[in-house]
């Protein structure tokens, strides 16, 4: 009874968070004036980041995404601040789905527009589509727990976490295992949990094991996440295969942080 008592804490919680940033969003966009191909730009040496993309399966651009950008996109549309289409899948992180929102998913295409040849490049060209555009919120106070150790995909995608405010170990940012976009362990070298700011994305190898971690700030730590897969390819939808597949990668990770291999 007072597991569910909590969880339904958690998602009034949720959704008064979710509300709220939703304000903040229209405001935001309200006060900039600035077009959205303006906002973005790559700061980095495009070879550099595909190279440590390719090695660990996890790189961090910093102040390469401007936050107006991000939240011009999301106020393109008034449905992306509504409550609809929300969902818990751990207990007290909500998503927010916004990929049936082709005004929203224009804009954010055309704000990602400049790392999409370095996007292109690391998958060898392959024809690529968005399979995922969602705000994910993980409530304060504990209330957002620990996810599972899992994979976004098992074929090759990459993932992009655009932060919404501060990014941290205290309010649960994602904790990645270096080198585990593969299967051999001699190439996993440690875990890491990237801090981020407004203006910073995080890329992800879709194979790259990750868990977002539980939250224990006062606040709220909301991302904008999107997903790219190739074409042809399965996007996990927890079936059955791909359940027993996630318990296989909780495996190999316990099996790997134990010791037991070399």
């Amino acid at each position: 009874m007072q597991r569910a008592v909590g969880r339904f804490g958690s998602v009034v919680a949720g959704s008064l968070a979710l509300a709220a940033y939703s304000c903040h969003i229209q405001q935001a966009a309200a006060e900039s004036s600035s077009s959205v191909k303006t906002l973005f730009s790559l700061k980095v040496a495009p070879d550099k980041a595909l190279a440590e993309l390719r090695t660990t399966g996890v790189v961090v651009l910093r102040n390469n995404v401007l936050p107006e950008a991000v939240l011009l996109s999301l106020a393109t549309s008034s449905s992306s601040s509504t409550m609809m289409g929300i969902k818990s899948v751990t207990a007290g992180r909500f998503h927010k789905n916004l990929l049936d929102n082709d005004e929203v998913v224009d804009s954010v295409t055309e704000c990602l527009s400049v790392i999409q040849p370095l996007l292109s490049q690391y998958i060898d060209h392959q024809k690529v589509y968005m399979s995922e555009c969602q705000i994910v919120t993980a409530v304060g106070s504990s209330s957002a727990e620990d996810q599972p150790w899992h994979r976004d995909n098992y074929s090759p995608s990459l993932s992009l976490f655009i932060p919404l405010g501060p990014v941290n170990a205290s309010n649960g940012a994602t904790e990645v295992i270096h080198g585990s976009h593969g299967d051999d362990f001699s190439n996993w070298s440690k875990k890491t949990q990237p801090e981020m700011e407004l203006g910073d994305v995080m890329i992800l190898d879709g194979r790259s094991i990750h868990r977002g971690r539980a939250n224990y700030s006062d606040g709220i730590r909301q991302i904008l996440v999107v997903r790219y897969d190739t074409v042809g390819n399965k996007v996990p939808r927890r079936g059955f295969d791909d359940i027993i597949k996630m318990m296989q990668v909780r495996l190999k990770v316990w099996w790997w942080e134990c010791g037991f291999v070399s």
